[in-house]
């Protein structure tokens, strides 16, 4: 054997290294290639966690090589409690990956109308009294819906579309002059 010529293990050992490392350099391309804020802006949180563990476990793992590289044991290194620790976050994201569920828009019309009541302070109690009937005529809708699809579910609409269906009830029959007994109609007051 000359030499200048390594075992044919070492060969191997190198050839192995070489080929993991080539392979690295190839799966991170498309990832070196973008800025991080713009890499970022494009995945969903959890995606964007699957990054950040993932891009710190292969740091970690490279800078774990270099040390084998150098001799030095990995077990006594401070860098293998953080493999440990970053392969415990991995786990926790792949649970989480299991129990993502999509979020529902549905909206609580009781709680949504009781928002609107306490927000507006200087509601009449005729006015009062119309939100109360326009409750009980959603929740009499939600109670319909809900004996027909026999699952307890609440009604789904935006909180916008409710509060806009309110405020045009309310608008529309506050238009109209409302006269009791013994009195004349009233000019609305603006707030200002």
């Amino acid at each position: 054997m000359n030499s200048k010529q390594l075992p044919a293990e070492a060969t191997e050992c190198l050839e192995k290294f070489e080929n993991a490392l080539s392979s690295i350099e190839k799966n991170l391309q498309p990832l070196l290639g973008v800025s991080s804020r713009q890499l970022e802006s494009q995945l969903k949180p959890l995606e964007r966690a699957e990054l950040h563990v993932t891009l710190a476990f292969a740091a970690n793992a490279l800078f774990g090589m270099y040390l084998k590289t150098q001799g030095v044991p990995m077990a006594e290194h401070p860098v293998k409690r953080e493999l440990d620790r970053v392969q415990m976050y991995q786990q926790k994201v792949e649970r989480a990956k299991f129990t993502e569920r999509p979020r529902t828009g549905a909206l609580n019309v009781d709680a949504a109308n009781r928002f609107i009541t306490h927000s507006i302070p200087d509601l009449s109690a005729d006015q009062k009294k119309r939100l109360r009937e326009i409750n009980q005529r959603e929740r009499t809708k939600s109670q319909d819906q809900d004996a027909k699809a026999k699952t307890p579910r609440q009604k789904s609409i935006t909180a916008k579309e409710a509060a806009n269906a309110f405020l045009e009830e309310i608008t529309a029959e506050d238009s109209a002059p409302v006269a009791t007994e013994g009195t004349t109609p009233k000019a609305k007051k603006s707030r200002k």
